[in-house]
């Protein structure tokens, strides 16, 4: 806890840059989260139009597809719970910080009459 005011108004301009700095983090997890997605998009696409072939010889063809496409939604979603893992944690952080500035805000309130 500060000792002074001055000192607790100080504290809350840090706290606030920091937690500008955690949303920044935020913003490029989600970028991360949504490029994931798109990426798996696209083999799903690729994956759709190569099983739209059939006959005897296309059926290899088809599984080979059917196969990829599970390979990449498994990494998918283990990327994915991986970057939403970071986002649960920098959200928490967020919090805290919120938390904080708000106890600060109050000795503020408290101690500047």
């Amino acid at each position: 806890m500060p000792t002074s005011v001055a000192e607790a108004k100080l504290t809350i301009k840090e706290l606030k840059l920091e937690k500008k700095e955690h949303h920044t983090r935020k913003r490029e997890i989600r970028a991360s989260m949504a490029s994931e997605r798109a990426t798996y998009r696209r083999v799903g696409e690729q994956t759709r139009t190569a099983r739209s072939d059939y006959g005897f010889f296309n059926t290899f063809k088809n599984l080979r597809a059917a196969s990829d496409y599970a390979i990449a939604r498994e990494q998918k979603e283990s990327s994915v719970a991986l970057l939403e893992a970071q986002l649960r944690l920098v959200d928490n952080q967020i919090n805290q910080i919120d938390k904080q500035i708000l106890e600060l805000e109050r000795y503020v309130l408290e101690n500047s009459k």
